[in-house]
């Protein structure tokens, strides 16, 4: 996949797409992005990184460069790589590194939804299942066809990142909003993944409503772990969260089941709690040796608002955001 003037080019073939997905990420979004991540202000970030809060926001609006000399800091602080950080460093340079969009938006470029499938599966495949994970004689995934259908079914809720130079899909989640009963069984460990159908999934496009959000898939390629990949990634899911803000759409909660150790720590750092094991699927502990039941994580946005959110002069925000997220009146 490549881009040209008015169409895109993929194994060969001249697809037309609209409006091209601009995204010109340079060193002082990088920061930003991070920063978002890691600390609720801007002024938090500044006193950890030992420059004063006007140095950090010339850094991140792009009217100063950073001296080499920062570089470290910003990696010990921010979590940013060093070849991330030099890549970004050319304030003049336009090159975009990493491309974001949910499927919708690819599609409204001129990419097919089973081609976007297909980049999300390529990603997964470097993440092959273990040889034993489940209960003997359980289908953990069910009929892959059906993970196709929901996807074509819910775009707006699948999100892929590709590099422009290499056009390679680098990384891809997958939400959907389910209804009560289906939410219910897992968050008591119970294998959804096998009973899901789409009559129990709701749509992202109706406005003023509430969701129950579970968190299905977040891959990323093994060469870029440690990337802007990641950040790219969640900082799409936030732009997710706001894009639903705006319809009058509120998440009241999220489920998510972590197989993988960076994933459990990524739940807990985030405000997630172990709700119970699962009842199915295992991951081989290499510590003790055995296989051991995998975790179930919840966000509860109602019960504990304070883990995802802050408050300031504008309202109360979300963590890691510059503006408002739309939120039940309980909370405003």
């Amino acid at each position: 996949m490549m881009r040209l003037d008015g169409c895109v080019i993929i194994n060969g073939q001249v697809k037309k797409k609209a409006t091209p997905i601009k995204h010109r990420m340079k060193l002082g979004e990088l920061i930003a992005t991070a920063r978002k991540l890691k600390f609720a202000s801007q002024e938090d970030a500044a006193i950890a990184l030992a420059v004063s809060r006007s140095a950090l926001s010339k850094w991140e609006n792009g009217s100063n460069q950073v001296d080499p000399s920062r570089y470290s800091k910003l990696m010990s602080v921010l979590g940013i790589s060093r070849g991330d950080i030099e890549a970004y460093a050319s304030a003049s340079s336009s090159r975009t590194q990493y491309v974001g969009a949910s499927f919708n938006q690819w599609v409204d470029i001129g990419f097919k939804i089973d081609e976007l499938i297909l980049h999300a599966y390529d990603i997964m495949s470097e993440w092959p299942s273990p040889i034993v994970p489940l209960i003997e004689g359980s289908n953990y995934y069910g009929d892959d066809s059906k993970w196709d259908e929901l996807a074509h079914a819910n775009p707006m809720g699948c999100f892929l990142v590709i590099e422009k130079n290499s056009a390679r899909a680098l990384g891809y989640w997958q939400v959907l909003s389910i209804n009560k009963p289906t939410y219910d069984k897992g968050i008591r460990g119970e294998n959804i993944n096998k009973i899901l159908t789409i009559s129990d999934v709701h749509s992202f496009l109706l406005p003023n409503r509430s969701h129950s959000i579970y968190f299905v898939d977040c891959f990323i390629r093994k060469s870029h772990l440690q990337s802007a990949v990641s950040l790219r990634l969640f900082q799409g899911f936030l732009d997710f969260l706001n894009q639903l803000a705006d319809t009058g759409q509120y998440v009241e909660r999220i489920l998510a089941h972590a197989s993988e150790t960076v994933a459990e720590s990524l739940c807990l750092d985030t405000g997630f709690r172990v709700r119970c094991s699962h009842q199915e699927h295992r991951r081989f502990d290499q510590g003790s040796g055995n296989w051991v039941a995998t975790k179930v994580y919840e966000l509860d946005l109602f019960k504990n608002p304070d883990n995802a959110f802050f408050r300031n002069d504008h309202g109360l925000m979300m963590k890691y955001r510059d503006r408002p997220i739309g939120l039940p009146e309980k909370f405003e």
